[in-house]
């Protein structure tokens, strides 16, 4: 998804090229929530918040 987000339109300077500093999306997030194992998913789910579409890979990631 990451990628997806980069190579979408190169020609934004708006996006970062650095998979660590593109924003995370909701998409993003529902991803990692259902690529998780069944007993992670709840927990995955309630971490989210709205700070998280502000927030770049790497910060969500940490927090991880």
């Amino acid at each position: 998804m990451v990628l997806e987000v980069i190579y979408n339109d190169l020609d934004d300077d708006e996006v970062s090229k650095e998979p660590e500093d593109v924003l995370c999306t909701w998409v993003m997030w529902r991803q990692v929530i259902q690529g998780a194992p069944a007993s992670y998913c709840n927990s995955l789910a309630a971490m989210y918040c709205l700070d998280m579409d502000a927030s770049a890979v790497a910060r969500v990631s940490s927090w991880l």
